[in-house]
């Protein structure tokens, strides 16, 4: 499995298509932080929900650098396609907790050049703790969710990103959505509840254990699910 991973950190690095989601994650770290004072909670949850907009975006370009020949080779190598696809999760997942890192890196450096006068209140090791879930958890949302425009699950490229892009956008406004609409909760069920970060962490100037708790765990059975898809259909649809 680690070699796996490594594989595909190698690949997806070999490209230049990480570049532009990397500019566009410093660029919105420098809008979130770019006025003080700002609340933390507020803060990480903003950077939680774009930063699932990027890997959305990771998981869209990760599927295009995947040559099938070397993905039949991998797969005849390790004797276990499940495994493989696995792996791809895995890989993802870390891209996920290392941008998430670098958010928390980046808050306590403004934090510590500022003199502590950053933020609306002093950072608190819970809030490195919890923001780290969240972000992290949201990466994995939308990783898991680029993921779904593999070649072998829509077969027009064109149609797999429009499609994916549609479910990325109904994740963000998926609250106002609902408000408009409230019948539609029985469909949008199944989109990543990203959307629902702002209600959960609404008006908190700390995380408290309850609602992260919530949040982690809407997140995390949301990304659940849409890996049990992608892995379900990738295994029915051979190559």
């Amino acid at each position: 499995m680690k070699g796996l991973i490594k594989y595909h950190m190698q690949q997806y690095m070999k490209t230049s298509r990480f570049v532009m989601p990397l500019a566009v994650f410093m660029i919105m770290l420098y809008s979130i932080y770019s006025s003080r004072p700002i609340g933390i909670v507020e803060s990480f949850v903003s950077c939680g929900q774009f930063l699932f907009l990027i890997m959305v975006w990771i998981g869209i370009t990760a599927c295009d650098v995947e040559d099938i020949v070397s993905e039949q080779i991998l797969v005849l190598r390790v004797r276990s396609a499940g495994k493989y696809y696995l792996s791809r999760t895995l890989f993802l997942c870390i891209v996920g907790a290392l941008f998430s890192a670098a958010v928390l890196i980046f808050a306590a450096v403004r934090e510590t050049l500022y003199g502590g006068e950053f933020f609306n209140r002093p950072l608190l090791f819970k809030d490195f703790l919890f923001g780290f879930i969240i972000l992290t958890l949201c990466a994995v949302c939308g990783s898991s969710l680029g993921e779904l425009s593999h070649s072998r699950i829509i077969r027009r490229r064109k149609n797999a990103v429009i499609a994916v892009f549609l479910l990325a956008v109904l994740a963000m406004i998926k609250m106002v959505f609902l408000e408009r609409f409230p019948l539609s909760r029985f469909l949008l069920w199944v989109i990543p509840p990203i959307s629902e970060l702002s209600m959960i962490f609404s008006g908190r100037d700390y995380f408290s254990l309850g609602s992260t708790v919530q949040a982690a765990a809407l997140l995390a059975l949301s990304a659940a699910a849409l890996n049990a898809v992608k892995i379900g259909i990738l295994l029915k649809n051979k190559f």
